[in-house]
């Protein structure tokens, strides 16, 4: 029997042969279709805007489009009929409340970028190593506590995203990826690497930065196409491989924030001139910087670059983040909860400790006096809390100090004024019209919040 989802792309002499035939089975495809895209829409009750999803798909299928973008529908789940799509070069389903992905994904065989960030899956289908053309996959902010081994199987795959998330490991097929050349795993609870890392030949970029990796594995050095490895704010990071230097090709190496580290491999200094490698906020003495100073200042000294510093304009605060919440909250004259942010990633924990770290260098804080002191530190334990126990106020937050964090300057007193405003949106009540008159009154508007596609957006789409 012939399977209607696939008609459409059988072969040309059996659908001229029977031309008649073939257009009533597409017709009863598409009908069939409809149907069992009118019972997702029930199934979901109306829940966010499955009507415009099952439109947009209905109308891939009709047209045999190649992109669907279905992001920020609120979606909870996806249609089976999904995998029906067998045109589909580019699906885009980020920043839903999607929990699972239809096990029929996998027949979407002529795929080439799946973007599933900003969902709560737990955990990727089986299928998903079903597809074959794919490229690019983008799985980050998902929740994942692991990925299947059949990712190995994805053997076209050139860029694999899957940071912030809470992996404690990755799967030995890994290295089965023989076409990656940027693998992202940051912002995860991984304490090693697996062995097979070493089979990544192609491999241009690595990012390992906000986990818990206590070393870095030797089988680095044999990744003969490595440009760029980045480390940075791994607090328990102590120990690093010697055998980097034999990479011919690497540009860069991010150690910043590695609070642990003390001294980098004397071999490193042999790497070309053209790398740059950054040290800056690290764990390192001022005896070792000094040390380093002497030798990169030599007249005949050709290594790499070494960056020491971010600058007069970045605080470097060594103390734990344990350290810094319970100083907020004494401050702040009130009692710190005991479970306050227990289950955060690594990632988390790092841009919240480099924001925290900064408020010293807010006007309030320094020159405000200890009552306006206070009322700065009330503010961020409220903020703190909320984040706690709301997961649309944790996203936005999360995303919001980790762009404070990065960018030059102090925007710390800026990001404070925005998680206000966050907060208040969260908080508002939409029935009350006199409120929301006054809220808009107000200007609240008017104060700049982080553009593009981020969680912060997606807060304010829920309002």
């Amino acid at each position: 029997m012939i399977n209607p989802f696939t008609l459409h792309n059988a072969p040309v002499n059996l659908q001229m042969a029977r031309p008649e035939c073939a257009e009533t089975q597409l017709a009863q495809s598409a009908s069939q279709l409809k149907v069992e895209l009118d019972q997702w829409v029930q199934q979901e009750q109306g829940y966010g805007y499955t009507n415009c999803a099952a439109e947009g798909i209905s109308q891939c299928y009709e047209s045999e489009r190649d992109y669907l973008g279905l992001s920020r529908h609120c979606l909870k789940t996806l249609p089976a009929c999904l995998g029906s799509l067998t045109a589909l070069r580019r699906l885009d389903v980020s920043w839903n409340s999607l929990e699972s992905l239809p096990d029929r994904i996998g027949e979407l065989k002529a795929l080439t970028e799946l973007n599933v960030s900003g969902n709560k899956l737990e955990p990727l289908p089986d299928s998903i190593g079903e597809l074959k053309a794919l490229t690019w996959l983008d799985v980050s902010y998902t929740q994942l506590k692991s990925l299947p081994e059949s990712v190995g199987g994805l053997k076209a795959l050139r860029e694999l995203n899957v940071s912030k998330n809470c992996l404690e490991s990755l799967p030995h097929r890994i290295g089965e990826l023989k076409a990656l050349r940027k693998l992202d795993v940051s912002g995860n609870n991984l304490e090693s690497l697996p062995d097979s890392i070493v089979e990544l030949k192609a491999l241009r970029e690595l990012d390992v930065s906000y986990t818990i990796l206590e070393s870095l594995p030797e089988s680095l050095g044999k990744l003969e196409s490595l440009e760029i490895l980045s480390a940075c704010k791994n607090p328990q990071l102590e120990s690093l491989p010697e055998n980097l230097s034999m990479l011919s090709k690497l540009q860069r190496i991010n150690l910043e924030g590695c609070r642990s580290l003390t001294s980098i491999p004397e071999s490193w200094l042999t790497l070309r001139r053209e790398c740059e490698i950054v040290l800056s906020r690290s764990g390192l003495s001022e005896r070792y910087i000094q040390h380093l100073r002497e030798i990169t200042s030599d007249a005949d000294y050709n290594g790499p670059r070494i960056q020491f510093s971010m600058g007069s304009g970045q605080n470097t605060d060594m103390r734990s983040l344990k350290e810094l919440l319970a100083e907020i909250y004494e401050i702040a004259g009130c009692d710190q909860p005991a479970q306050l942010l227990t289950n955060a990633s690594e990632f988390v924990k790092g841009s919240l400790h480099d924001w925290l770290s900064r408020l010293s260098d807010t006007y309030e804080y320094r020159n405000g006096g200890a009552r306006k002191k206070a009322g700065l530190a009330k503010k961020i334990t409220e903020y703190l809390e909320l984040a706690d126990k709301n997961t649309a106020f944790y996203d936005a937050f999360i995303s919001l100090i980790e762009g404070e964090t990065r960018d030059c300057g102090d925007r710390i007193s800026l990001s404070i004024m925005r998680l206000g405003v966050m907060k208040r949106l969260v908080e508002f009540d939409m029935s009350d019209m006199k409120g929301l008159a006054e809220l808009l009154k107000k200007g609240v508007w008017t104060i700049g919040l982080p553009a593009g596609d981020t969680p912060v957006m997606g807060l304010l789409e829920q309002c």
